[in-house]
């Protein structure tokens, strides 16, 4: 099943043989019309503090899921909003900057927002950092360099194989287990691997090794269950998630490929998994970014999203308008779930919250996209 949405354009019928310029007018035209519906792609949906927030390439929003809307997080002292994190303590801190400096602010919902000074070399940052907080720590990186917070003072690490800072899609992110510093590296197909940070030497070690065919994985998901990590690995034809502890112990708790994919009885699109998480009954759920939504029900996989209507070119979505692209594929892009509830990201038409209990879609529109603006 391949879950595609298309627009429906409305197109005047031009008497007498069209010539190539004519045509070449229209599909301008509808390219921007498709460029004109575009939103911002959600690259996260986080639970902080007990409340959502969908993380796109411009801010960071917070998300409504009984008004199914989304409102720009507004935090005092910042113009822009890069990055959210939850402490050990509860403490939700936000990375962004104000008048061209880089800030980092610690319990913006609380009632004594305190700002902690960064390292000299990145208070004026332009790069995006990534950001992460562990029970007392905090850690900050960029595509060469790691900083850490011990809750006195700041310390970095070059990294050994920086990612080149011209691939745009390339990243660097910290994660914490407790106290304990873990990193992503994510180079595309050049280089891949999540490694454990020893604060006091400053090494890296690699954790959860590489399957045994060698294929390069991608850490896509991470968050945390109690003293350790849920992490989703995802390569090429597989997915993989695993458990982690603090001292770096990892274990492989299921592993989606193509073999999966018969046995289950559905087509999964396995190559595009972009999220797996745990369902009110502690079953899975796995988002395709080209097939839509699974569950796992008394060990039945279902699709829970509708595909496309091939009869009418149509995908419905429960409460607000029908959605036609045919420029334009959508892919789903990160998953969250909340009991019963699935928050699933786009490309480009938002956020997606569905009921797994009685199949209700409802959409949630982000702000349009700058890029096509």
């Amino acid at each position: 099943m391949q879950l595609l949405l298309s627009l429906l354009f409305t197109t005047m019928a031009f008497g007498g043989p069209s010539t190539d310029s004519q045509q070449r007018t229209e599909n301008d035209r509808e390219i921007e019309e498709v460029h004109a519906v575009l939103q911002e792609s959600a690259y996260e949906v986080m639970h902080l503090a007990g409340r959502y927030f969908v993380r796109t390439p411009v801010s960071v929003y917070e998300l409504d899921l009984t008004a199914a809307s989304v409102s720009p997080l507004k935090v005092h002292g910042l113009t822009e909003v890069w990055a959210l994190a939850e402490s050990g303590q509860g403490k939700v801190i936000a990375l962004g900057r104000t008048n061209g400096t880089t800030r980092l602010l610690i319990d913006i919902f609380g009632g004594d927002v305190s700002d902690l000074p960064l390292p000299s070399e990145l208070a004026s940052h332009a790069e995006r950092l990534t950001l992460a907080a562990g029970k007392t720590a905090v850690a900050l990186a960029s595509k060469k360099k790691v900083f850490w917070w011990n809750g006195k003072q700041w310390s970095d690490v070059l990294l050994a194989h920086a990612v080149p800072s011209d691939r745009d899609r390339a990243y660097v992110s910290p994660h914490f287990v407790a106290d304990s510093l873990f990193v992503a590296l994510n180079e595309g197909e050049w280089a891949a691997g999540l490694f454990a940070l020893d604060t006091r030497t400053k090494k890296m070690k690699r954790v959860c090794a590489p399957p045994s065919d060698g294929s390069l994985l991608y850490l896509t998901e991470w968050r945390l269950s109690g003293k350790r990590a849920l992490l989703m690995e995802t390569a090429f034809g597989t997915a993989r998630l695993s458990s982690l502890t603090p001292a770096g112990q990892c274990r492989t708790l299921a592993t989606l490929d193509a073999n999966f994919s018969q046995s289950a009885g559905a087509d999964l699109g396995v190559p595009h998994v972009t999220g797996m998480d745990l369902g009110a009954s502690n079953e899975w759920v796995v988002l395709s970014g080209t097939s839509g939504l699974f569950h796992q029900r008394k060990g039945q996989w279902r699709p829970m999203v509708p595909g496309l209507d091939d009869s009418t070119g149509r995908f419905g979505f429960q409460g607000s308008s029908n959605i036609h692209l045919s420029h334009l594929r959508v892919l789903f892009t990160t998953l969250k779930v909340a009991g019963d509830l699935a928050i699933i990201g786009t490309d480009s038409v938002g956020v997606l919250l569905v009921d797994m209990k009685t199949g209700q879609i409802r959409r949630v529109t982000l702000p349009l996209s700058k890029k096509f603006m």
